[in-house]
């Protein structure tokens, strides 16, 4: 009993502590405080109507309702491969540098993310979701194979021609490139935040 009574002691002064980041910095706030205020602002977030709007837009997209009908033709999967391996190699190096780490994918590895060594002591939100990105990447290269492209960690195929992606494609992972650019760990956060549930629901698909 007595030791209980420690430990939900140490667990109340944990809780009424000052919150310290991964960088050292006092907030000034307790981290239960801290919490509640994140729990708000993302409840506040996936109650917009443009947030339900692209939850719907993502769960009816037509190749969303290809893929669960077992009827999306090779060419349409060819390309959301094609297009997934500069959004995974880029999404990478942004969760990286608003990590606040050095690795970058090597120029072997460029585009097959793969063939890359994960960096170590990664922390917090963009260390766990670049460690995702890791995880994900012998899952997407398998794809790759059974959809029978061959283009390499350049793109490039063995004719010489290029795989080029469509910009549309490419706007989200150039979203997080900028926010990774300027800095922006908080819109990072709260933009990786609000679309857990559709990154969820996508996971299926996974290869």
């Amino acid at each position: 009993m007595r030791t209980r009574h420690a430990f939900a002691a140490a667990l109340a002064a944990l809780a009424s502590a000052e919150l310290i980041d991964d960088n050292g910095v006092q907030w000034g706030v307790t981290r239960a405080y801290a919490e509640a205020k994140a729990k708000d602002c993302l409840a506040s977030l996936r109650a917009t109507a443009w947030h339900a709007q692209t939850e719907r837009a993502l769960k009816n997209h037509p190749f969303v309702k290809a893929a669960e009908r077992g009827r999306l033709p090779l060419q349409a999967l060819q390309r959301f491969v094609g297009e997934q391996r500069f959004i995974q190699a880029n999404d990478a190096a942004s969760f990286a540098q608003l990590a606040g780490s050095d690795w970058r994918p090597t120029a072997a590895g460029l585009l097959d993310l793969w063939r890359n060594t994960p960096p170590d002591n990664l922390k917090g939100l963009f260390g766990t979701l670049l460690k995702g990105e890791l995880a994900a990447a012998p899952l997407l290269q398998r794809l790759i194979h059974a959809t029978g492209l061959d283009y390499d960690a350049h793109g490039r195929s063995e004719d010489g021609t290029f795989f080029a992606p469509e910009p549309r494609a490419q706007a989200y992972g150039a979203y997080w490139a900028l926010l990774a650019r300027d800095g922006k760990r908080a819109a990072a956060a709260a933009a990786a935040a609000a679309r857990l549930p559709s990154r969820a629901s996508k996971a299926q698909y996974a290869p």
